[in-house]
């Protein structure tokens, strides 16, 4: 996820000087994912467990620019349990928006369902979370660092209906899906430095107004 101060598109330019991890004036790339949800990433769930998905095995590109893009994740099977499961995810962003559109589907070799989470990496430091099961949104805004300011991360989750909870150094939603069945969820995130946002109220605010 990388953080922009332009509305400009600027992916093409950024990976091709493959030096953004300084800020030249548009933005930088300072979000540390690791090993975790990162800033609203799915994976399996199981016995109070995070079980990643195994990389994806191929890709297909559905919408090419410059107003959306989308494209399509297969990966390969990997172990929940004595489960083997595989999952499809396609992701879509709009030019403009702040929200990527995921729609996730799980198929297990055993199972009618899957059980699942979606979650925000929380760092160590003065930070600030929401979560409101009836509107269906997670929010989070990270402690400040200070040479590059905050970013502010949202999930939206309409219609999805299980549990909110702070599990594992994650912002988390849990619930079960039916194999097969899709899973479509938003997430998106905001810098401060951009201007739009300055504070976790805003931020929160914006993000219960979108559901």
């Amino acid at each position: 996820m990388w953080a922009k101060k332009t509305t400009d598109i600027v992916i093409d330019k950024w990976y091709k000087k493959n030096d953004y991890h300084r800020d030249y004036g548009e933005g930088l790339d300072f979000y540390s994912v690791g090993n975790t949800l990162g800033a609203g990433s799915i994976a399996a769930f199981a016995d109070d467990q995070i079980i990643f998905p195994a990389n994806y095995v191929k890709y297909e590109v559905l919408d090419n620019g410059p107003l959306r893009s989308t494209f399509r994740l297969y990966h390969a099977p990997w172990k929940v349990g004595d489960d083997q499961v595989q999952m499809v995810k396609e992701i879509q962003l709009d030019a403009g928006s702040y929200f990527n559109k995921i729609t996730a589907t799980f198929e297990s070799s055993k199972r009618d369902s899957i059980g699942f989470c979606i979650g925000i990496r929380q760092d160590a430091g003065k930070d600030a979370v929401v979560m409101n099961e009836a509107a269906g949104t997670m929010g989070y805004w990270q402690p400040a660092d200070t040479a590059h300011g905050v970013i502010g991360i949202g999930v939206l989750l309409p219609g999805l209906q299980g549990e909110m909870k702070q599990h594992k150094g994650h912002v988390m939603f849990t619930s079960k899906i039916a194999s097969g069945a899709p899973i479509v969820y938003y997430m998106g995130a905001a810098w401060d430095k951009k201007g739009d946002f300055t504070s976790a109220d805003e931020w929160f605010r914006f993000l219960i107004q979108k559901r």
